[in-house]
């Protein structure tokens, strides 16, 4: 690999690799990261190079950049909380919609939207559900930034860890 050759001649320390990738006859692509590193034997001095297959890291970064894609453009307005429901997240389209920048919003609580047109009682019902781990659908009215009242029909769930805990909520 010429990639490989490059690696070797320009560098030859354990501190910093090259990835490529290659694929096999009648198989799938394969990305390997190779790491240089001098070693001495015999009298000689010898260039050592290790090899890691990161062909599933690689797949689970690019799943990862279509996710984050598919939530920054999303058409639905998308706030994700910790646990006490300070806001850690908001997408372009909430920020369009309420008028706040995100900057503004994270660490606060959500029910700064609250306009006092949703009754108490939605608010108990939607913490209930969610707090379970479960989801909660209903509308909801809010206030943007300027003042004016909003409409949403909403949905909001718990973000469950991988122990089945709720982590977050979306």
């Amino acid at each position: 690999c010429g990639e490989v050759d490059a690696l070797v001649r320009d560098r030859a320390d354990a501190s910093s690799g090259i990835a490529f990738s290659f694929r096999p006859p009648g198989n799938n692509e394969v990305v390997l990261e190779a790491f240089p590193g001098p070693v001495e034997a015999s009298g000689r001095n010898l260039l050592f190079i290790t090899f890691h297959d990161i062909t599933a890291r690689k797949h689970a970064e690019a799943e990862l950049r279509k996710l984050v894609r598919a939530v920054e453009q999303s058409p639905a307005s998308i706030i994700i909380t910790d646990t006490r429901g300070n806001i850690e997240y908001v997408n372009p389209r909430f920020e369009e919609v309420t008028g706040y920048a995100k900057e503004e919003v994270v660490g606060r609580n959500p029910r700064f939207l609250q306009s006092g047109q949703t009754p108490p009682e939605v608010y108990a019902q939607l913490w209930q559900a969610i707090a379970s781990g479960g989801e909660w659908r209903g509308e909801l009215c809010n206030r943007t930034r300027q003042g004016d009242l909003f409409w949403e029909q909403a949905s909001i769930s718990a973000v469950l860890d991988e122990d089945g805990r709720v982590a977050h909520y979306l």
